[in-house]
């Protein structure tokens, strides 16, 4: 067993918070359509820069290492620099999720500077395509430019794109641009409802047919041989992992939103030690609980999120359709391929 995954074992078994992702607002200055954030939320909510550090402080007595800092956008923050100099301070593993449009030369400078281990940005395809799903002219711009100031001043950038059928035509030239630029890529065709529950953005994923190609396009490595005997349909949601809304609200995952508590209100280690119902069913699923998924000749290949489940579904312990949907085309690929 690798370090790594002792370390997952370990954090898992013993309830410790390794993974935050703390997310600091919701404001945008983007509105791209597949977004499942709900940008009505009132800024006056967020938590103040005093307190993000009050809790970055107890996250990282409670055992944290790594941290994420998403939103909204996160350079929308005039405090993200101090926050950021705070966290490596306390040594956290730092990476920032971020639209790459605040980003200049100067701001690429000082995030190198604090060592930060990624950025990862949000690029949706060519310029005309990236700036349809964004809705905003010149996105796509100030975008590849902020991949070109963190690359230049030696920052790791990966590309993080959802697949749509906007921008399906466009994964090519994003894988080819990510190669040819020495970059990650990470693509991910299954895109959640809004938060809200507001299903109308579902209406952007990919068809049958289109997953097929994506799955099956050998440039992208997506292929996953079906291994019964290693399927793991658990999750790490309020066992190893944790996040922090805008708002103080402490949930088992970004998707998985099922409030445990606030930090505005307690210690983030009250809130997380807590007997609190949903993270007493989180810590205590087992494959019992999920019988009918960890029976299906799938499970080996499925890519089940029991958030996007909740909120689809309704269900955070059934089957997942879009799950289901991508693990019938990896496992018909797989079969395929041997």
């Amino acid at each position: 067993m690798k370090p790594s995954d002792k370390l997952s074992v370990l954090t898992r078994t013993n309830h410790i918070p390794l993974i935050c992702i703390f997310e600091l607002t919701r404001r945008c200055n983007l509105r791209c359509r597949h977004c499942y954030i709900d940008q009505t939320a009132d800024p006056r909510g967020e938590l103040t820069t005093d307190r993000i550090k009050a809790v970055l402080g107890q996250l990282a007595k409670a055992g944290t290492l790594n941290l994420i800092f998403t939103g909204g956008e996160i350079f929308l923050r005039d405090d993200l620099f101090e926050l950021c100099r705070f966290a490596r301070h306390r040594e956290f593993d730092l990476r920032l999720f971020s639209n790459g449009t605040m980003i200049d030369g100067e701001a690429a400078r000082r995030l190198a500077k604090m060592r930060v281990s990624s950025v990862e940005i949000s690029l949706y395809g060519r310029r005309d395509t990236h700036d349809r799903i964004t809705g905003v002219k010149g996105s796509f711009l100030k975008t590849t430019a902020a991949i070109e100031h963190l690359k230049s001043h030696g920052v790791p950038v990966t590309i993080k794109c959802p697949v749509i059928k906007t921008n399906f035509k466009d994964y090519p030239w994003l894988a080819a641009f990510a190669k040819s630029n020495k970059l990650n890529l990470r693509l991910d065709p299954a895109i959640a409802p809004k938060d809200s529950g507001d299903r109308k953005n579902l209406r952007y994923r990919l068809s049958g047919p289109q997953m097929s190609v994506l799955f099956n396009d050998p440039a992208l490595k997506l292929k996953k041989l079906p291994d019964q005997e290693n399927a793991d349909l658990s999750c790490s949601a309020g066992a190893n992992m944790v996040t922090i809304g805008y708002d103080g609200t402490v949930y088992p995952c970004l998707q998985l939103l099922l409030p445990l508590g606030s930090v505005r209100e307690r210690a983030f280690s009250t809130v997380w030690n807590d007997n609190n119902i949903h993270l007493a069913k989180l810590r205590g699923l087992s494959i019992n609980d999920l019988p009918e998924c960890f029976k299906c000749n799938l499970s080996a290949v499925c890519r089940r999120c029991p958030g996007i489940a909740l909120l689809e579904d309704r269900t955070a312990i059934g089957p997942s359709k879009i799950a289901c949907k991508i693990a019938k085309i990896q496992h018909s690929i797989a079969s395929d391929f041997q």
